[in-house]
């Protein structure tokens, strides 16, 4: 016989072999045997968690012959055939490539005759998002009232692209992720049925880049051994699966306590050198650091961190040479350079200036140590008035340093503004200065219901229907008025009204408005007149220009603030609302 795939080899043949999806298995098991078996069924998820072995599952358990039974007997003649895909009741239909609505004629056309042999005729269609709007709707019918032999099973990675008709006829069942244990638990238990030695840090490094798909991790499982042969070693599985090795980030948080800076930029070097993709590093960084913050504040880290006793030993000892504080500023480093490092042309000069950057964290000082060193407000209530000016800032209070933590290597002081950036900051009062202009707010705050009503609104179209959401977007203004919803689009804009206008959008803006206020509106889509607009405009403006004045005078009322542009001989340019 020829080779077959692991994740064919040993893909579920009963429901009892199904990894991490209890609760659905339990609710069809159970409805099999009450004989509750709705018409329709939606199985979302990411992809290789079980969708489709589930559905075959579920079909092979109505037409088993000794069923309809929970537990298929996988010997009769049905469940053999619906297991190989060749069941003449049980058809599995690609959505992708039968997307188009004359494959749903089609498909209509065969639902009506009864099936060929089993008790049900049983329609798989995998990628069900993919079908065109014209397939649905001629599906639509069918779905709502189908012969009482059809059942339709349904799977998709996206659910959120299928129609609400749809979602509302069918019962959906959402696949979860395999949990990081069960999915090594399961690696082990393929990796002894093919007699293969493999280090339990390997299983952990394939179920880790899994990410909860039993099937990329049956994939990684088998490249690894095609690699390797029986005896499969850390060393090889990292060569074949292209993963960064462990010593390099290690080694780089280690630099980076020592604030060895010649390390940290070998360290880049060797990462392009061997070709490793820098987003791939950073991330892995990101995790590391991760890893390293649990190990500092959780009591249990073995609860929340994978490895042996000697790794997670070795983790927690690192750890303890960071602060929380410190740990927390590298991620927030790292992940703010993510986005920047994935769209550059030269990563490599991003990830040095990064590694640089980080070494020197240590020499920043956090806020409340500039405050104490200025006499600011820290002192005590009544402490007197500084004196104005930016001499102040000359004489800062000495940082207490531990001996644990080495002394600077003479980069020299690390300008103000830095500090102020990258340290936490102290508890922020009710206004916040910044001293950079930021763009104003693209509606004014919530200040009535009917206003909160419009912005509850808003965010539910955005998170449920981001195309819906971005035509609002263009919308001259949204409001409330009396019992309607209003939408008001200038001429430039009669594209973005005409999708507005639908009747399925209408409907659903019409469902959230009554949901979000509470009350029954009437969605009105109008146009904008050009006098309206700028009335509009300018009034937006001035309210906008009220609120800013107001929020400068009250920080400027408060001592802190007060303290820090004395300090510094700063000003207030603009003020936003934490």
């Amino acid at each position: 016989m020829s080779y077959q795939a692991l994740a064919r080899k040993y893909r579920p043949q009963s429901f009892e072999e199904v990894v991490g999806q209890a609760p659905i298995v339990t609710t069809l098991q159970n409805a099999v045997a009450q004989n509750r078996i709705h018409h329709a069924y939606l199985f979302s998820g990411l992809r290789g968690v079980g969708k489709t072995t589930v559905a075959r599952l579920f079909a092979k358990a109505l037409n088993c012959a000794q069923g309809p039974t929970p537990r298929p007997c996988n010997a009769c003649s049905s469940c053999v055939e619906i297991a190989a895909s060749r069941s003449l009741d049980v058809l599995e239909i690609d959505g992708a490539s039968n997307r188009g609505i004359d494959a749903v004629r089609e498909l209509r056309e065969t639902v009506r005759y009864a099936p060929a042999r089993d008790r049900h005729k049983v329609y798989i269609i995998d990628e069900v998002h993919m079908l065109t709007e014209a397939a649905w709707n001629a599906l639509l019918k069918t779905l709502e009232e189908p012969p009482a032999h059809v059942v339709f099973i349904f799977a998709t990675t996206d659910y959120r692209k299928i129609p609400l008709t749809i979602l509302s006829r069918c019962q959906h069942f959402e696949f979860k992720k395999i949990p990081h244990s069960q999915l090594v638990a399961h690696l082990g238990a393929v990796a002894k049925g093919e007699k293969v030695s493999i280090p339990a840090g390997v299983l952990d490094l394939i179920g880790r880049m899994a990410e909860g798909s039993l099937r990329d991790a049956q994939s990684a499982l088998d490249q690894v051994i095609a690699f390797s042969g029986d005896t499969v070693t850390d060393e090889q599985a990292r060569t074949i699966l292209g993963v960064i090795d462990r010593d390099l980030i290690t080694g780089f948080y280690d630099a980076v306590r020592a604030r060895d800076c010649a390390r940290l930029i070998g360290i880049v070097e060797t990462v392009f050198d061997r070709g490793y993709q820098p987003v791939l590093f950073l991330e892995d960084l990101m995790a590391c650091g991760r890893d390293l913050l649990l190990a500092r504040v959780v009591t249990d880290p073995a609860r929340f961190l994978s490895g042996d006793a000697d790794e997670l030993k070795a983790l927690a000892g690192r750890a303890a040479a960071f602060s929380e504080d410190e740990l927390l500023r590298l991620l927030e480093l790292l992940t703010r350079e993510e986005y920047r490092l994935k769209n550059s042309a030269h990563p490599r000069f991003l990830l040095e200036a990064l590694a640089i950057k980080l070494a020197r964290l240590a020499d920043l000082r956090s806020i409340e140590e500039l405050l104490a060193g200025l006499g600011g407000p820290g002192e005590g209530p009544e402490a007197p008035a500084p004196a104005a000016g930016p001499a102040r800032a000359a004489a800062p209070a000495p940082r207490p340093r531990s001996e644990s933590r080495p002394e600077p290597r003479g980069e020299g002081p690390t300008p103000l503004p830095a500090v102020v950036a990258e340290a936490p900051p102290a508890p922020p009062p009710p206004a916040v200065a910044s001293a950079a202009a930021a763009p104003p707010a693209a509606r004014p705050a919530a200040s009535t219901p009917d206003q909160a009503a419009v912005e509850l609104l808003l965010r539910r179209v955005h998170e449920e229907r981001g195309a819906l959401g971005a035509f609002l977007e263009q919308a001259s203004w949204l409001e409330i008025v009396d019992d309607a919803l209003e939408i008001a689009f200038n001429e430039k804009h009669a594209f973005f009204r005409e999708k507005v206008e639908a009747r399925d959008a209408l409907d659903y803006l019409s469902r959230v408005a009554r949901e979000s206020a509470g009350r029954d509106l009437k969605v009105k889509v109008v146009a904008a007149s050009a006098a309206a607009l700028d009335t509009r405009t300018a009034s937006d403006a001035e309210a906008e220009e009220s609120r800013k004045r107001r929020l400068r005078e009250e920080a400027m009322r408060q001592p802190i603030v007060q303290t820090l542009l004395d300090a510094f001989g700063g000003e207030i340019v603009d003020v936003e609302t934490t």
